[in-house]
């Protein structure tokens, strides 16, 4: 009799120590399955960071299509998790005895060839758990990223900028070596300039120069001379070069900071105000191909003082010219946070 009674109380500990086993497999693919999805998100969120973040400011493709692979492998993981888990949930009940058709041997934790194959498969590939939580992961990767091109075009497109600069300096290396037989001026950088923004979508205006002597002028004339050319625009470019200063003449009577100050005054017509332009200022390269000058010239008040409180950027050309959108865009973010930079605007 105690033999007899105690092969049951043996079977069911035996029952029950395999569905314990069985039970922590389908535990663990289980968190399997969700560390698949959280280091999917988690990838993806880190590529998108890069794709957003470039130093050239161009985007490169490549991030997205290393997120799309990202998804769909990790998609694959996760269904074959699914897939698992699965199998082992019928081997579950195989052992409990909740399937009269099929039977398993003690301990034994091979999936039944009912539940395995590539049908199974598929079944978890297209399930809610896996198949609709990548394919929306997907979508809206694919989404995202149309919308910021979508974004960066609109702010990219019909740019307009206002470029103040000293027109007749000819202290100023030559831009090609067919150049070396004639002068080269400042108005040869802006030239350039003109070229390579208008491929960029950036609409260049210029002061009216033409060696204009404005001590004669109110500062009502002048403000009406330059405001058609600087509503619209969003960024101030200055072209710093070696003579860009007259010397023994008052600053207030100079056309660049004369520009710069206008530039940053706020101006409407009918309902819109266009706000204080963003400052950017290029370093062109003396004729001798250095910018060290820069360290040591004498600034306009303006421009030092707007160079110190962090509004305007210091770029040399070199770099300016190659990246001319990055630099752009770069002065419009500092252009949407002019509350946080005590913007100097008069002229001392």
């Amino acid at each position: 009799m105690r033999t007899e009674q105690a092969e049951p109380e043996l079977d069911t500990k035996v029952i029950d120590t395999h569905l314990g086993y069985v039970q922590n497999v389908i535990t663990r693919m289980g968190q399997n399955s969700f560390q698949c999805k959280t280091w999917c998100i988690t990838l993806v969120s880190a590529l998108l960071v890069i794709y957003l973040e470039q130093p050239n400011g161009k985007p490169h493709p490549e991030c997205t299509y290393i997120a799309g692979a990202v998804i769909v492998l990790f998609g694959l993981l996760d269904t074959y998790y699914l897939y698992l888990e699965r199998g082992y949930r019928h081997l579950y009940n195989v052992a409990a005895g909740l399937s009269p058709n099929e039977s398993v041997q003690p301990y034994d934790m091979k999936i039944p060839h009912s539940h395995t194959g590539l049908c199974q498969y598929l079944k978890a590939l297209i399930s809610v758990t896996t198949g609709l939580f990548y394919l929306v992961t997907l979508l809206l990767l694919l989404a995202l990223v149309f919308f910021i091109k979508l974004l960066r075009r609109k702010c990219t497109m019909a740019q307009k900028v206002f470029i103040s600069y000293k027109y007749s300096d000819d202290n100023v290396q030559v831009l090609s070596p067919s150049d070396i037989w004639h002068m080269v001026t400042v108005r040869d950088y802006v030239t350039e300039f003109q070229t390579v923004a208008t491929r960029n979508k950036i609409i260049v205006n210029k002061g009216e120069r033409d060696n204009e002597d404005l001590s004669y002028l109110s500062e009502t004339t002048i403000w009406n001379k330059l405001r058609s050319r600087i509503y619209d625009s969003t960024v101030t470019v200055v072209f710093i070069s070696p003579n860009m200063r007259v010397p023994y003449k008052e600053e207030k009577y100079q056309w660049i900071p004369r520009e710069i100050s206008f530039s940053l005054r706020e101006q409407s017509r009918s309902d819109r105000t266009s706000y204080p332009n963003s400052l950017l200022f290029v370093v062109l390269p003396d004729r001798y191909g250095d910018y060290t000058y820069y360290r040591t010239m004498n600034h306009f008040s303006i421009v030092a003082a707007n160079i110190n409180n962090g509004y305007g950027e210091v770029v040399e050309w070199g770099k300016f010219i190659q990246n001319i959108p990055h630099y752009i865009e770069r002065a419009n973010i500092r252009r949407n946070s002019t509350p946080n930079y005590k913007i100097v605007k008069t002229i001392t």
